[in-house]
């Protein structure tokens, strides 16, 4: 009789220790399957802050123009507080240059207009500068800073 009570005893620990291990292993799955949503969240997550649905917005043209916007440009979202000033200033420096380039336009429009065909070279170059500098500075100068700052 001694032998059955302990076998029965082990028997009972045995069955309490699978009951154990059984909840073990479904805690562990759904710690896992947390986990795996938890990452793939977090991957949603950064792939919205990253791509996202951000949709191109600058240079701003209105929607009758035949064309789109280029680059998604949001200084507030996409760079870090603490270089949002430093990049605002280069984002103002940068338009001061296209008005620039489109002043100097205008001024030659008007010279040409005065002085007629004596200054057509002057006019020429002003066309030529504001269509190849004003969009080969916002690439060259403005975005790569903007991306670079934007990384960090």
């Amino acid at each position: 009789g001694i032998n059955a009570e302990s076998q029965y005893g082990n028997d009972e620990t045995i069955q309490k220790q699978k009951m154990v291990e059984d909840e073990f292993r479904k805690r562990e799955e759904d710690l896992e399957r947390r986990e795996r949503q938890l990452r793939e969240e977090q991957k949603r997550l950064e792939d919205a802050r990253v791509y996202g649905d951000r949709v191109p917005n600058f240079p701003p043209i209105p929607s009758f123009f035949p064309c789109t916007p280029c680059v998604y440009h949001n200084i507030d979202f996409d760079i870090p507080p603490e270089h949002q000033t430093t990049v605002r200033r280069v984002f103002y420096h940068w338009q001061f240059t296209v008005f620039c380039y489109l002043f100097n336009f205008v001024v030659c429009f008007g010279m040409i207009c005065k002085l007629g065909t004596d200054v057509g070279s002057t006019f020429g170059l002003s066309i030529l500068f504001a269509a190849l500098f004003i969009p080969l500075s916002f690439l060259t100068w403005y975005r790569m800073l903007y991306n670079a700052v934007k990384i960090l």
